[in-house]
């Protein structure tokens, strides 16, 4: 799916579904929304990181999570974060990787509510979006 036809659900201050709207408009007129992050860590206890695609309509060029994403209008936490592992680095969870923390709507978060999980894993790990036109990231690479 291409980041123009997305669409997501908007969300009041109690991070409950109130309506949908494109991605676009929903960036557009700074609707709250929903997304995921998820933290891998290996053995040293570095971070994986992937550089943001100069293409992305928010925060081009900058380094963000392992996985990052929107939850999908009718898509719950649970399934934006396995279903995001997936078409980002291949990574394919059988169980809801550990949750850690929740961080509320706000300017700094594009006005996203945010599940972060955790998970710990050596890899293999496959740029599987970078085969795309449109890919969202260009740079995979554990941080200390």
């Amino acid at each position: 799916m291409n980041e123009n036809s997305e669409i997501f659900d908007i969300v009041n201050d109690s991070d409950e579904v109130i309506g949908s709207a494109s991605r676009n408009e929903v960036h557009k007129r700074g609707l709250k929304h929903r997304s995921v992050h998820l933290l891998i860590f290996n053995k040293q206890g570095s971070v994986l990181l992937q550089k943001r695609s100069m293409e992305k309509d928010t925060f081009p060029g900058t380094w963000d999570s392992s996985v990052s994403g929107h939850v999908d209008s009718g898509e719950n936490y649970d399934e934006a974060v396995i279903r995001e592992s997936w078409e980002e680095l291949g990574v394919k969870f059988e169980l809801v990787p550990e949750k850690i923390f929740k961080v509320a709507a706000c300017k700094e978060t594009d006005n996203e509510f945010c599940w972060v999980y955790r998970h710990f894993s050596e890899g293999p790990f496959s740029d599987r979006k970078s085969t795309r036109l449109n890919s969202s990231h260009q740079i995979i690479s554990y941080a200390v």
